[in-house]
């Protein structure tokens, strides 16, 4: 399966091919014929139950609670001076 990632890493890296660069390259990788043959034909689905691989991923991030009280030079309200008045709304700029 590393040649095969291999293979399709130094592909993208070169950007767009020509269908016969493509194929030239999938040729001299030296892969299975089933999996040459599934890049060949750009069969996504195919090459994936020949690689074992999952053809949906999915990944979910979720923030951290923040229990710690901010260090030292941290406090988001440090950058706003004490004696500015806060604005009362929305001003129009002329």
């Amino acid at each position: 399966m590393s040649d095969v990632i291999a293979l399709l890493e130094k592909m993208g890296a070169l950007g767009v091919l020509s269908a016969s660069d493509r194929s030239a390259a999938i040729r001299q990788a030296a892969l299975d014929p089933e999996i040459a043959s599934a890049l060949l034909s750009g069969n996504s689905a195919q090459l994936n139950a020949l690689l074992g691989a999952r053809s949906t991923m999915v990944c979910g991030l979720f923030p951290a609670k923040d229990n710690e009280t901010p260090a030292d030079g941290d406090d988001p309200d440090e950058d706003v001076p004490v004696d500015d008045p806060k604005p009362d709304g929305l001003r129009r700029a002329a």
